[in-house]
C-alpha cells in the first residue's frame, strides 16, 4: 500500500507563516482608531482618526460616566476620506457638533434624556479618570459595531504629589509639580458651591504650578454658610503656601465669589499676593467680610428686581451690576482700588447670565486706573461665553442645580463659543501665572510674551472663534 508522504518541517513552517501574515493583514485593514496616547491630561488636544474604513458613511461616538455612573453621550456622523477619518481635519455631516473640531465629541457631551437637565460633569475624585469610551458604526446603523477604544483623560500627572492639608484652622489640598521648584503656585477658591474642589489645582500642577485648592466653607468643620468670612483665613492659606520650601511666589484665583476673594486677598496683603486672576468675579462685597473681627464692608442691600424666573423654573440675574450702580453708588463693599501691587487677570463672558461680570470688572478697572494702579492688568471678555469659565475641552456648564440655594441656576453661554472661550481662556491663564509669578530678577533675565503690556491696562473683547480681538466698548451685549 502506497503512504502519503508527511509535509516536512520546512513546509509546514511556510505554511503557518503564509496564515499568519494574512491574519496580521486582515486585522490591519479592519477599522480602528488612531490615538495618540491611551492616558492623557484633560486640556490635551487630541489628534483622533479611525483608519481603514470601506462604509461610505460613518457614525462616531463618545460615552463618560460621571462619578454618579450617569453615562454622558455625543456622536457624529463622517464621511471618509480614502478610507479614513480625522476629527482634526473632517467635519461631521452631523451630530452633536459642527465644523472642524478634534475635541468636539468630548465638548459636546450630554446627560441622558432620562436624566436630569442640570447634570453637570465635573470631576471631584483626582485620583481617578475621566475614562472615555470611543465607537464607531455604519450609518445608519445597519451592522455591529465596527471597533472600539478607550481614553483615560486625567487631572493631575503621575507625578504631581498631593498632600491633604489639615494645618490650623486651614481645609484644603495642595498640589506640586513634579521637579525640585520652587515654583510659582497659586490659592484656588471656587465660589458659592462650597465644599472642596481640585479639578484645576491639579491641572495646575500638572502644568508646572503649585496649587492650593482652599475650602472656606461647607466642608468638614468649617462654617456651613456665608454668613461671615474671615479675611484672616485667607492670609492664614497664603502665609502657608510662601512657607514652603517648593513655593516662589503666591497668586490667588478664584471664580464667582472666589474671584471677588481672589481681589479682596491681593488688595488686603498686597506685600504676600504676586497676582490675582478673576474668573466672572466682580467689584463688590455682596457678603459679610471681616478682618480679625473688624467688618470690612459689604453692600447690605442688593437690589434683587434683577432676578428673573423662567418658565422652566430657572434663575436668572441679569443687569446687576447696573441696578447695583443705581441703588449704591456709593458701596461701602466695593472692592479696594489702591495700594495694589498685583498684576491682576480679569475673565469673563458677555452672555453671563448670573451676575454678569464684563461690566463689573470693566468698572473695577476704571477704579485701579483712577488710583493709578500701575502693575499690569488684563481684562479679557469674551463673546457669548457664561458665568462658568473652567479647564478646556469638557462641556459647558450653562446651567446647573445650586446645592448652597437648592435652585436651578442658568450661567449663560453660547455652547460653542463658551467652549472655544475656555481653551482660550485657559492658555491666557496658564501665560499670565508663569510671567507675572517670577521673580523680579527672573523676569530682567527672561522676559514673557506678557510682559510686553507691563503697566498699562489692556480690555480685549474676544471673539473666541474667530479670534476677533476688540475693545470691550464695541460688545454687543456687554451684558446691558
Amino acid at each position: 500500500a502506497s503512504t502519503v508522504p508527511r509535509p516536512s518541517r520546512w513546509a509546514l513552517t511556510r505554511k503557518l507563516s503564509v496564515q499568519l501574515k494574512s491574519q496580521l493583514k486582515t486585522r490591519a485593514m479592519a477599522p480602528h482608531f488612531k490615538l495618540p496616547c491611551r492616558d492623557v491630561l484633560m486640556d490635551e488636544k487630541l489628534d483622533i482618526e479611525l483608519v481603514d474604513v470601506d462604509d461610505p458613511e460613518v457614525e462616531i461616538c463618545l460615552s463618560a460616566p460621571d462619578e454618579k455612573g450617569l453615562i454622558y453621550t455625543s456622536s457624529a456622523v463622517f464621511k471618509p476620506r480614502n478610507g479614513v477619518v480625522s476629527l482634526t481635519k473632517d467635519a461631521p455631516l452631523a451630530g452633536s457638533y459642527s465644523g472642524i473640531d478634534p475635541m468636539g465629541l468630548f465638548c459636546s457631551l450630554r446627560p441622558p434624556d432620562s436624566g436630569p437637565p442640570w447634570a453637570r460633569l465635573f470631576k471631584k475624585d483626582v485620583l481617578s479618570p475621566f475614562v472615555h469610551e470611543l465607537s464607531a458604526y455604519p450609518f445608519p446603523r445597519s451592522a455591529a459595531v465596527l471597533t472600539r477604544a478607550s481614553i483615560r483623560r486625567w487631572y493631575k500627572s503621575p507625578g504631581v504629589t498631593r498632600i491633604p492639608v489639615r494645618s490650623g484652622r486651614l481645609r484644603g489640598t495642595l498640589f506640586i509639580p513634579e521637579g525640585e521648584g520652587p515654583f510659582p503656585a497659586t490659592i484656588d477658591l471656587f465660589g458659592t458651591i462650597g465644599g472642596l474642589l481640585e479639578f484645576r489645582s491639579a491641572l495646575l500642577a500638572s502644568r508646572g504650578i503649585a496649587s492650593f485648592a482652599l475650602a472656606y466653607f461647607k466642608f468638614e468643620d468649617l462654617p456651613p454658610n456665608l454668613d461671615k468670612i474671615d479675611m484672616s483665613y485667607f492670609e492664614e492659606a497664603i502665609d502657608y503656601l510662601r512657607a514652603q520650601s517648593c513655593v516662589s511666589s503666591v497668586a490667588v484665583i478664584g471664580v464667582s465669589l472666589g474671584a471677588v476673594l481672589a481681589v479682596q486677598c491681593a488688595a488686603s496683603f498686597p506685600e504676600k499676593v504676586q497676582a490675582a486672576v478673576s474668573i466672572s468675579g466682580n467689584y463688590f462685597l455682596s457678603q459679610a467680610v471681616h478682618y480679625k473681627g473688624t467688618p470690612i464692608g459689604h453692600c447690605k442691600e442688593v437690589d434683587m428686581s434683577f432676578v428673573k424666573v423662567r418658565e422652566d423654573g430657572v434663575i436668572e440675574a441679569l443687569a446687576c451690576n447696573e441696578e447695583h450702580d443705581r441703588k449704591h453708588p456709593d458701596c461701602p463693599g466695593t472692592l479696594k482700588s489702591s495700594g495694589l501691587k498685583s498684576a491682576l487677570l480679569l475673565l469673563s463672558g458677555d452672555d453671563d447670565r448670573n451676575w454678569c461680570a464684563a461690566p463689573g470688572h470693566r468698572r473695577y478697572c476704571s477704579l485701579l486706573e483712577q488710583n493709578g494702579h500701575t502693575p499690569p492688568v488684563f481684562d479679557m471678555c469674551y463673546k457669548n461665553a457664561g458665568h462658568i469659565i473652567e479647564p478646556p475641552f469638557a462641556p459647558p456648564c450653562l446651567q446647573s442645580f445650586h446645592p448652597s440655594f437648592g435652585v436651578t441656576v442658568a450661567w449663560g453661554g453660547v455652547p460653542s463659543y463658551h467652549v472655544a472661550a475656555q481653551a482660550h481662556a485657559w492658555r491666557v491663564l496658564l501665560c499670565f501665572l508663569r510671567a507675572c509669578t517670577r521673580s523680579p530678577a527672573a523676569r530682567a533675565l527672561e522676559p514673557a510674551p506678557a510682559e510686553r503690556y507691563a503697566a498699562s491696562f489692556q480690555q480685549h473683547y474676544v471673539d473666541p472663534l474667530g479670534r476677533d480681538v476688540r475693545s470691550p466698548a464695541q460688545s454687543k451685549k456687554n451684558c446691558e
